[in-house]
């Protein structure tokens, strides 16, 4: 059984703006639709590739020994939901 909030304490609302965010939403869904026509291009597709190439290295450039350990520790331990 729930229980009502504390008196004279207004809950936000959860969609303040309705309008503004089904434009946001719009916008999310087409600039997706985008990004997955463009990797369907081939073209592009070697853009998008060269560029996740150069994210790769600085993403490798930047680690650290004991912070790279502790990732691998965690990775190894894994988070499996109880169904499985």
């Amino acid at each position: 059984m729930s229980r009502p909030g504390a008196p004279g304490r207004a809950e936000p609302a959860l969609v303040a703006s309705p309008v503004r965010d089904a434009a946001i939403t719009a916008g999310v869904v087409a600039l997706t639709a985008c990004a997955f026509a463009a990797a369907g291009d081939h073209q592009t597709l070697a853009s998008i590739q060269r560029l996740d190439d150069a994210w790769l290295r600085l993403m490798i450039s930047g680690r650290v020994t004991p912070l790279t350990a502790i990732a691998k520790v965690f990775n190894a331990g894994g988070w499996q939901s109880p169904r499985e």
